[in-house]
């Protein structure tokens, strides 16, 4: 069975100075889209789009219209379900997939889906719940819970769990609605509520939720259990290993990651793929649990930030020259496409990484890599020769990429690892996961001449420093920035020649791919989405999509200039 997200919000505290500048651009962007901003107000936008029992039976016809002989009623029926909006989602996707569909009912009701998305409901729906628990509205539980069934945005999903864990317990109690809501039918509320009374109150309330641990949905366990988790609770670990064979194949390695984190570098060197069982790995982690449990310390296991839907863009814009090359920027920018911070005068900045509360670090062509604010100052600068990419880990670790040769630094910068290339200055790319695997795309010497000089390999290196698999992939971008490797060895790579995006297992083999156009750099997100700077620089600048789990393009904006690196956080 498929699981949602991974640990889609982590902490029942509010976000600090990043939420709270949003509150102005959140009543702005309502006030843009003439939605009300008055406190008293600001669930009508809820309560227009949650739908009762003869609104569902209304759209259920609507779509039945779609396949009508009559071409006005056809029509008719097209324009009002995009009125509905993301209510009518769920109906649309259900005519898309149905074998008694028939192609005209599947033609209009993609179009109705790509006007959909086109909407700014979901943007309204995530600004309106924050400013729901900014205001502190007493029904504001009730309110997202009820319009929960008829969204299916995953980052409005994922805003709505952070409101839920903020406004989860009131005055040292569950609140009543999310209390209410462990019983719901619908298996979303119960997730999403039993996650919000544990990331907000603790185990101290686990009675509350412990019916969800053998809840028949195997996203509510997984969310439930995951809360308690990393709210410490040892009795939950065990749960933890089970869910290894009950997610499907290309969710596992949240639960991985996840058991990765509690075991820091004690765990298995295992995780599921082609070659390896679900149950062959739980029983591998069930006995490292057995032989190691009075040893790990859950108070240390610390949480991942949650994901903030904002995307850190590193650029450089050729309209505006520089004398001496100093034409690059980066920026971030919001949810609503707005910059929230930028900052330019960088050569090149080829690579980046948000490694803490206002803290950054960019690789710049030069070889240069500087920590900085998100005000561009700098606190530190170091310098490594033809570096591509750097990446900052929660142990203090850093890995070095180079087209000549790869490097582990300690927290002292003194060398863990390091790895020269076959061929001098014949690495393309390279990366490190949080696990400690090592990805290492370059030129064979073999193949460098003629045609096959486009064909380059991967090679995968364990957290040991061996080398256990090298594979062919396809033309890849080398103009910079460190892979996204996965916990397990796991690679999503850009293939450019191929026109697609593919997540490769350590043994080579292909679990997950999607055609794009002209692909340069792609990011997993936790929410099995994957963020991908696509197209070749045009005189409006180049695009940065999202595509979802199936290939389907949710979201994009157009840069001005070349799109070098980006990363969602």
């Amino acid at each position: 069975m498929r699981i949602a997200t991974l640990l889609m919000v982590l902490s029942a505290a509010p976000l600090l100075a990043q939420e709270e500048v949003r509150v102005e651009d959140d009543q702005a962007f309502l006030r843009g889209h003439g939605q009300p901003v008055d406190p008293a107000q600001l669930g009508k936008f809820f309560r227009d789009r949650t739908l009762s029992p003869a609104q569902i039976a209304t759209l259920r016809a609507k779509v039945d219209e779609l396949r009508s002989p009559d071409f006005a009623e056809r029509k008719s029926a097209s324009v009002e379900l995009v009125k509905a909006g993301q209510a009518a989602k769920p109906f649309l996707i259900q005519a898309v997939k149905s074998p008694h569909s028939d192609l005209e009912m599947i033609r209009r009701a993609e179009v109705c889906l790509l006007k959909i998305h086109e909407g700014a409901d979901p943007l309204l729906a995530q600004a309106g719940a924050r400013l729901l628990a900014h205001h502190q509205i007493p029904d504001a539980a009730e309110l997202i819970l009820d319009y929960l069934p008829f969204t299916y945005d995953q980052a409005a999903v994922e805003t709505f769990q952070r409101v839920l864990n903020k406004i989860a317990v009131v005055k040292g109690e569950p609140h009543p609605a999310i209390l209410s809501a462990l019983k719901d039918p619908n298996e979303r509320k119960r997730a999403m509520a039993g996650e919000a009374i544990v990331r907000a109150g603790g185990t101290k309330f686990k009675p509350q939720v412990e019916p969800l641990l053998s809840d028949d949905s195997v996203q509510v366990r997984w969310q439930v259990v995951a809360a308690l988790v990393e709210r410490h609770d040892r009795a939950s670990v065990p749960l933890l290993v089970n869910l290894l064979s009950r997610v499907a194949l290309d969710d596992s390695w949240q639960v991985e990651e996840l058991l990765l984190r509690v075991a820091s570098d004690s765990g298995p060197s295992t995780y599921i793929d082609s070659a390896k069982s679900a149950l062959a790995a739980q029983d591998l982690w069930r006995d490292w649990w057995t032989k190691n449990e009075a040893k790990i310390d859950l108070s240390r296991l610390g949480e991942v930030p949650p994901m903030q839907d904002l995307t850190v863009i590193s650029y450089v814009n050729y309209r505006m020259p520089d004398p001496q090359g100093m034409n690059g920027g980066i920026m971030e920018i919001g949810p609503d496409k707005k910059v929230r911070w930028e900052f330019k005068k960088l050569q090149h900045p080829i690579d980046h990484q948000v490694f803490g509360p206002n803290k950054l670090l960019i690789t710049e062509s030069n070889g240069k890599i500087t920590e900085r604010n998100f005000k561009g100052d700098i606190t530190n600068t170091t310098n490594h020769f033809q570096t591509t990419g750097c990446q900052r880990f929660p142990d203090g670790k850093t890995f070095v990429s180079g087209r000549s040769e790869i490097k582990l630094l300690g927290r002292d910068n003194q060398v863990l690892f390091t790895r020269k290339g076959k061929m001098a200055y014949g690495i393309m790319g390279s990366g490190r996961s949080r696990d400690g695997y090592i990805a290492v795309i370059e030129r064979d010497p073999v193949k460098a001449g003629g045609v096959a000089r486009l064909a380059y390999s991967c090679t995968i290196i364990d957290h040991a420093g061996k080398e256990i698999k090298t594979f062919d992939v396809g033309m890849v971008n080398f103009s910079g920035g460190t892979l996204d490797v996965l916990p397990g060895g796991r690679l999503v790579l850009a293939q450019m020649r191929e026109g697609r995006v593919v997540e490769y297992d350590k043994t080579g083999t292909i679990r997950w791919e999607a055609k794009i156009t002209v692909p340069y750099s792609a990011q997993k997100l936790p929410n099995g989405h994957c963020l991908v700077v696509c197209g070749h620089t045009g005189a409006n600048g180049q695009r940065l999509v999202e595509l979802n789990r199936e290939g389907v393009e949710v979201w994009s904006h157009l840069v001005e200039g070349q799109i070098l690196r980006a990363r969602k956080r």
